[in-house]
């Protein structure tokens, strides 16, 4: 959200994730993860029951996830088999706030 004051336009940021970056509010934008389940690693939608895509390897999973979100707006979160977020893109990447590697 932008208001005018005095001139000057000013935006609103709201915070998500453990990651601590910011998107501009009135934007919505859908969560993704790639974490390891049993055997497989899965691509799923946040909120979800079904993984979008199962892969044999993490790198597989990637590799449909970049597939996957050609054209798509949202943030993806690629978990270590343990659970804990490994590094997080957003796409497309000129949707990222922040400049950063990933």
């Amino acid at each position: 959200m932008s208001t005018a004051r005095g001139g000057r336009a000013r935006s609103i940021f709201l915070v998500y994730g453990e990651s601590g970056k910011t998107q501009p509010t009135g934007g919505t934008v859908d969560n993704y993860h790639i974490t390891k389940d049993g055997d497989d690693w899965k691509l799923q939608k946040e909120g979800s029951d079904r993984a979008i895509k199962r892969s044999g390897t993490k790198d597989e999973a990637i590799q449909h996830m970049r597939g996957y979100m050609d054209g798509k707006e949202g943030s993806v979160k690629i978990h270590k088999e343990d659970g804990k977020i490994q590094e997080e893109r957003t796409y497309p990447g000129s949707s990222d706030p922040h400049s950063s590697k990933g």
